[in-house]
């Protein structure tokens, strides 16, 4: 398990810089947990694009 911090960014959308950050709490969860999000984010982009190709 692992600790991470679950933050909320806020982004100025014309200039892409960051404008405010604050850690909302901090959470224990496997890496298998936390990576699971991203590497199916990851895997629906490229399966459409290659979709698409």
């Amino acid at each position: 398990m692992g600790l991470y911090k679950l933050e909320q960014k806020i982004l100025d959308r014309k200039t892409g810089k960051l404008i405010s950050s604050q850690i909302i709490e901090n959470v224990d969860i496997s890496d298998d947990e936390y990576y699971k999000v991203i590497v199916e984010c990851f895997a629906k982009k490229i399966i459409n694009d290659l979709k698409e190709a």
